[in-house]
This record gives structure tokens, C-alpha cells and sequence, in this order.
């Protein structure tokens, strides 16, 4: 479907790329811009960054967002911010 959706591509223990897909109508696939995607596209923002943690949360419709843990223990923010969800 078109939800969307984020898969971390792994080399040993670290992830080097993360990789997202789906409806981004508002900025929540994390790719700087509110095209959707239809393929798996690179995450280049995170690019090199080991991704602990992806949660993707709120609906196809309305807040739509993805929060991303990186080491050592920093968060990425991104998407539908109506309620305060990215925590900013």
C-alpha cells in the first residue's frame, strides 16, 4: 500500500542507510521534500549514521511522523508536528 514505511540496511552491527517509501505528504519519510514514493528511496540526511531505532506513527490522513534514533543517542525528527508529536 502506500503507507509509509523505512527499512535500515545493516552492515554487521551498524547501519549505514536508511531507506523510506509511501505517502509523504508531510515530510514524514524523512527525504526533505512531500513527494511520495513509490520505491524504496535513500534517507540521505542519515546517510553513514548508525539508526538505532525508526518509530513511524499518527495515520495515512493526519499527523504523520517518524522519529529515528542514531548513536550515540540522538533523535531525528520528522514529519506532521500539529500536536507537538516530533517533540519540538
Amino acid at each position: 500500500g502506500d503507507k509509509p514505511a523505512a527499512k535500515p540496511v545493516q552492515t554487521g552491527s551498524r547501519v549505514h542507510e536508511l531507506y523510506a517509501w509511501g505517502l509523504n505528504s508531510v515530510g514524514q519519510l524523512g527525504l526533505v521534500d512531500f513527494q511520495d514514493r513509490k520505491r524504496p528511496t535513500l534517507v540521505s540526511v542519515l546517510q553513514g549514521k548508525n539508526v538505532t531505532s525508526i518509530s513511524m506513527g499518527g495515520s495515512d490522513q493526519v499527523d504523520s511522523h517518524t522519529l529515528i534514533i542514531v548513536s550515540p543517542g540522538k533523535l531525528f525528527a520528522t514529519g506532521d508536528n500539529t500536536y507537538g508529536q516530533l517533540g519540538l
